[in-house]
């Protein structure tokens, strides 16, 4: 059996860049989208029980976190990303769905109170 050779990220990302279309890397990555949501409905499966799925919870977590990783790998090969950009932008969305969410739990208790 052959030893597997690990080489630096770094060489690994520009050689995927230079022998792969901008397009083959974002439609790579497209399908890893996909199957990371694919990982959390089935984990979502199991938590709520309503819905049985041959496999156990240790390897949805598991399918979960090996499609996250891919999804991660072909992201770190897109190299039109603009990563200040995009934490402003997780930012006020982080924001956003924390001020939502308040609202919400705020308005369910002043409902609560009234019942």
């Amino acid at each position: 059996m052959e030893k597997e050779v690990l080489v630096p990220e770094e060489l690994c990302i520009d050689f995927i860049q230079k022998h792969q279309s901008k397009k083959a890397i974002l439609l790579q990555l497209a399908e890893e989208c996909n199957e990371v949501a694919q990982a959390a409905l089935k984990l979502v499966r199991i938590w709520e029980g309503e819905n049985p799925t041959p496999i156990s919870e240790n390897e949805a977590l598991f399918n979960f976190h090996e499609e996250l990783g891919d999804f991660f790998t072909c992201l770190d090969c897109v190299d039109c990303i603009q990563y200040n950009v995009v934490e402003d932008i997780e930012k006020r969305k982080l924001n956003r769905w924390c001020i939502r969410l308040s609202k919400f739990l705020y308005e369910q208790r002043k409902k609560g109170g009234k019942n």
